[in-house]
C-alpha cells in the first residue's frame, strides 16, 4: 500500500478526497431534515474533515519528505491542498494565500526576492489608490478594506509566482499533480451538486452550506460552492481551461490523461449546469478564440470544421436552455423586461450617472461600496450588492485615478502574455483566458469573488512570468 502511494501520489490523495466527500453525502441520506434543513452532526463534520486533511497532508509529506526541503516543502503542500479541496470555495484562496505568503516569506529569508517588475509595481499602484479610497468610502470602510485586502493577495500571487518556479525545480511532475487533484475535486463536487439538486433540502457541514437551487431555473451546481451561481461558474469555467493547459503541455501517462480530461468534462458540464449566462458567454468567447487562433496558426481545414462543429454544439446547448428555463427564453423573447437584464441596464445608467455627481471622482465612493451605495440612494434595501460591470465598478468604486491605474495594469499583463505566446505558442491559454475574461467583465465584475479570480490570477501570472521554462520542460 505504501509502495502504491509513492508511485500515484496525486492519484490517491483524489480517491481519499472523493471517498470522504461522498461519505458526507451518504450520511445526510439518514438525517431527518429539519424544516428543509439537514445538518451534520458537528462531532462527525469536525471528525471527517480532520481526517480529510491529515490524510491528505500524511500522504504528501509521505511521498515528499526527502525531496522537498525548507519552507519550499511546506509551500508545495499548501498548493497541492488548494488544488484538492478547489472546489470548496473559500478553502481554495486561503490554502493558495498561504503557499504565496510562505513562498515571499522564504525568499525574504534567502534575500532573492525580486519587486522589480512593472506589474507588480501597477498592483501596487491599485492598492495604494484602493486604501486611499477606502478612508473616504462613502458608505462603509469595513467592504472597502475587505476589498482591498482582496487586491493585497492577488499582487501577493504575482510576487510568489515570479519568485518561485516549482516546475523548474521538480520537474513536470509538479504541475501534472495539481491537475490530477483538481480534476477529483470538480468530479467529485460536480456528481455531488447534480444528484443533490433532486434532494429538496439544504444540507450544512460545518462552514460550508449546500443548498438545492439558487432560486428559479437555478440547479443545484450554483449553490455547492456559494448562494449565486456566478461564483461557481466562473471557477468551473476557469479551471476548465486550466485542466485543458495541463492536458495540451504536458506528456501525461494515460491514466492521467483519463483523469484530467475527466475533468475538463466535469468542469464543463457543471459551468454549464449553473444556468449562469455570464459562463456561458465565457466559454463561448473562450472556446471560439482558441479555435480562431488554431485556424491562423496551423492553416488547416479540420480546425474550421472543428469550429463549425463547435458553434453547433453551443447552439444545441442554447436551444436547450431557451426550451428549458424560463430566464434562457426571456433573454430572448423579452430581455429588457427580464428582472435580471433590466436591473443590470438600470445599474449601468445610475452608475454613469453617479460618477458625475459623487463628491470626489478621482478617488470614487469606496472598493465594494457600490451595493450600499446604491441601496441607500435608492432607498430600496433589495438590490444588487455589486455593479455587474467590471471597467464602470471600478471607475465608480475608486475613481478615475484608480481606472487609469487599472487600465494600465492590465495593459502590461495583456502585453507580457502576447509577448511570451509570440515565444511560445503552447501559452496560448493564457491569452485565451485573459482576453476572455475581460470580454466577460463588460457584462459582469467576476473581480470580486476571491475564489475564481485567485485562480485568474496564478494563471495570468504565469502567463506573464518572464520564464520560457514554464512550460517548455
Amino acid at each position: 500500500m505504501l509502495n502504491t502511494i509513492k508511485k500515484y501520489p496525486a492519484e490517491i490523495m483524489g480517491i481519499y478526497f472523493s471517498i470522504v466527500f461522498f461519505f458526507l453525502a451518504f450520511t445526510t441520506l439518514f438525517i431527518e431534515p429539519v424544516e428543509n434543513i439537514v445538518t451534520i452532526p458537528l462531532p462527525l463534520a469536525i471528525s471527517v474533515f480532520t481526517l480529510l486533511l491529515s490524510g491528505l497532508i500524511f500522504i504528501y509529506l509521505y511521498v515528499n519528505h526527502s525531496q522537498v526541503k525548507g519552507w519550499r516543502k511546506y509551500a508545495e503542500l499548501f498548493i497541492m491542498l488548494a488544488a484538492m479541496c478547489a472546489s470548496l470555495s473559500d478553502g481554495f484562496w486561503i490554502f493558495s494565500a498561504v503557499a504565496a505568503i510562505i513562498i515571499i516569506i522564504g525568499n525574504i529569508s534567502q534575500k532573492t526576492l525580486v519587486l522589480n517588475n512593472t506589474i507588480i509595481y501597477g498592483w501596487l499602484g491599485m492598492i495604494v489608490i484602493s486604501m486611499i479610497s477606502s478612508f473616504f468610502a462613502t458608505d462603509s470602510q469595513a467592504l472597502s478594506f475587505g476589498a482591498a485586502f482582496g487586491l493585497v493577495l492577488y499582487t501577493c500571487f504575482f510576487i510568489a509566482v515570479y519568485n518561485q518556479d516549482f516546475v523548474q525545480e521538480r520537474g513536470t511532475e509538479f504541475v501534472q499533480r495539481i491537475g490530477v487533484l483538481l480534476s477529483f475535486s470538480i468530479i467529485s463536487t460536480v456528481i455531488f451538486s447534480l444528484w443533490h439538486y433532486n434532494i429538496p433540502y439544504y444540507i450544512y457541514v460545518l462552514i460550508f452550506q449546500f443548498q438545492p437551487s439558487t432560486g428559479t431555473d437555478s440547479l443545484g451546481m450554483a449553490s455547492i460552492y456559494g448562494h449565486w451561481p456566478t461564483h461557481s461558474s466562473a471557477f468551473l469555467s476557469l479551471v476548465f481551461w486550466a485542466l485543458i493547459g495541463i492536458r495540451s503541455m504536458y506528456d501525461l501517462s494515460k491514466m492521467r490523461k483519463i483523469i484530467i480530461t475527466s475533468g475538463i468534462i466535469f468542469a464543463f458540464i457543471g459551468a454549464l449546469a449553473t444556468l449562469s449566462r455570464n459562463a456561458f458567454l465565457f466559454l463561448v468567447i473562450s472556446i471560439g478564440m482558441s479555435l480562431l487562433i488554431l485556424i491562423i496558426e496551423k492553416k488547416q481545414k479540420r480546425w474550421i470544421f472543428l469550429l463549425m462543429g463547435v458553434g453547433t454544439v453551443f447552439l444545441g446547448i442554447l436551444s436547450y436552455l431557451v426550451i428549458h428555463f424560463q430566464k434562457w427564453r426571456e433573454l430572448f423573447t423579452k430581455p429588457l423586461e427580464q428582472s435580471t437584464i433590466a436591473e443590470r441596464f438600470h445599474q449601468y445608467q445610475f452608475g454613469i450617472e453617479q460618477i458625475q455627481i459623487i463628491e470626489n471622482p478621482f478617488i470614487g465612493i469606496g472598493l465594494m461600496n457600490f451595493g450600499p451605495y446604491y441601496r441607500r440612494i435608492l432607498n430600496n434595501s433589495h438590490l444588487a450588492d455589486y455593479l455587474h460591470q467590471l471597467f464602470l465598478s471600478i471607475t465608480l468604486e475608486i475613481g478615475y485615478i484608480g481606472i487609469v491605474i487599472f487600465l494600465i495594469l492590465l495593459f502590461l499583463i495583456g502585453r507580457k502574455i502576447i509577448l511570451n505566446y509570440q515565444t511560445n505558442n503552447k501559452n496560448m491559454i493564457f491569452v485565451v483566458v485573459f482576453f476572455s475574461w475581460l470580454a466577460t467583465g463588460i457584462f459582469d465584475n467576476w473581480l470580486y469573488f476571491m475564489w475564481s479570480s485567485t485562480l485568474f490570477m496564478i494563471l495570468i501570472a504565469l502567463g506573464s512570468k518572464n520564464n520560457k521554462k514554464l512550460i517548455n520542460i
